[in-house]
């Protein structure tokens, strides 16, 4: 059986479509993150135009056979590995609050 890590800060929570819990993933004790330098790089309209650049990708495992991690878009869209996984479907409640996500989406 395959293994998911959850390496964000949060409780990722599986739903179907009906909004009932089908798993939980509760967080690592680290959680995966990077560390950015931003440079302004223009300005529209008065409006600064900045790039951000990662210096630093902090407690990222090495890749394992059979194992997963859940990190955020932004650690999954910069490191681009097929074992990083992100929520996906995002469902809300009637007063706009996350409830939990329908799938988990591999970026690469």
């Amino acid at each position: 059986m395959n293994r998911i890590l959850n390496m964000t800060p949060h409780v990722v929570t599986l739903v179907d479509d009906a909004g009932e819990i089908i798993m939980r993933f509760a967080p690592e004790d680290r959680y995966v993150r990077c560390r950015t330098q931003t440079t302004k790089v223009a300005e529209i309209n008065g409006i600064p135009i900045t790039e951000n650049k990662v210096t630093e990708l902090m407690y990222l495992p090495p890749k394992k056979e059979g194992t997963y991690i859940i990190v955020s878009s932004y650690v999954a869209d910069t490191v681009k590995r097929d074992d990083l996984l992100v929520p996906n479907g995002v469902i809300t409640n009637e007063a706009g609050v996350k409830i939990g996500c329908t799938s988990l989406r591999r970026v690469c």
